[in-house]
């Protein structure tokens, strides 16, 4: 005799099942995305496979769906930015007489210039309006502080925003009003936590939107506002080796929060880093460390979820080389 719970339970596996499918099906399909992507490559060069040497990075654009991948430029660069309009890439350029220096660098229309010299400087984005060019200067010694400044993208003399003396990363808000800052208050031996802070234009800390022992880092803000995807970090005890600090920390994945602080979740649980967003703010693209080593070039899909996890879209650059800092360019 059929119990009386078994066409219930049977109607709902099979509507779980259509839902389910569904979602996979969703996920599965060749989303139509727009522009290309812009990252770093170490491994990519002639003679510069990990296993073999290591070498600086150079940068490389590929379209969202993968296929071929081409050299921007031959010369090396790191932390790649596109312009709100897409038509100039800012970078950190190998610069210094001993080329130990990173120098902002814009790209426009196949010329180079030069911002900062002789430092060692991490382009974080542009302002929206394209004036100005945020980066994270690096002063390396004891207590290994790292400053904030913003640069003319026309050319011209750096100023510092705001007084932090240990910020690692940080981000424009799409209106250009307010930033968004990884920042630790100090580098003492023991921990080091870097929590997120919404700052204005000039750096003004107006709220804090990460508690706990991690260290949220590579902030990105959605195009339309809502959300700020980063890297979260577990962290361990900290130690002062020579003139740096090294810390035992663990890879937690993807995270989104709003701008308010609300609605803090794990998008993505694997050993990911380095968002970026599309322009619909619907994906974001990653690097994501392979099992056999290595880094690959993956997009995820916001908002679409399967027993409670992201949906991978694709795989934008295939397993063997170490691909990282991806920055999608406005189509």
């Amino acid at each position: 005799m059929t119990s009386r719970w078994a066409r219930p339970a049977l109607a709902l596996a099979v509507l779980l099942g259509i839902s389910i499918a569904a979602i996979m099906s969703a996920g599965s399909r060749a989303e139509p995305l727009r522009g290309s992507i812009v990252f770093a490559s170490a491994t990519r060069a002639p003679g510069c496979h990990r296993q073999e040497v290591f070498c600086p990075e150079r940068l490389y654009v590929v379209g969202p769906h993968g296929g071929r991948v081409d050299s921007v430029d031959a010369r090396a660069g790191s932390s790649p930015h596109w312009s709100a309009d897409g038509r100039a890439l800012a970078f950190s350029a190998v610069c210094g007489t001993r080329k130990r220096g990173r120098c902002v660098t814009v790209r426009r229309d196949g010329e180079q210039r030069r911002l900062t010299n002789g430092r060692t400087d991490f382009v974080q984005g542009w302002s929206p309006d394209g004036k100005r060019i945020l980066f994270v200067r690096r002063f390396p010694g004891p207590g290994y502080e790292s400053w904030l400044y913003a640069v003319p993208s026309a050319g011209g003399a750096p100023v510092r925003v705001g007084s932090g003396r240990f910020v690692s990363t940080a981000g424009w808000s799409p209106d250009g009003s307010r930033l968004v800052v990884s920042m630790a208050k100090a580098v003492v031996a023991g921990s080091v936590v870097e929590p997120l802070y919404v700052t204005n234009a000039e750096g003004k800390v107006l709220r804090r939107l990460t508690h706990g022992h991690f260290r949220d880092e590579e902030p990105a803000w959605s195009p339309d506002g809502r959300w700020i995807a980063f890297r979260r970090l577990g962290v361990g005890k900290a130690h002062v080796v020579g003139l740096g600090v090294q810390q035992d920390i663990v890879n937690r994945g993807i995270y989104l929060v709003r701008p308010d602080g609300s609605g803090l979740h794990r998008l993505e649980p694997g050993d990911d880093d380095a968002p970026s967003w599309s322009l619909d703010s619907r994906h974001l693209v990653v690097s994501h460390f392979e099992p056999e080593g290595g880094l690959t070039l993956r997009i995820v899909r916001v908002g679409v979820s399967f027993l409670g996890g992201p949906v991978a879209v694709r795989h934008v650059t295939t397993p063997g080389d170490i691909d990282m800092s991806p920055a999608w360019r406005p189509a």
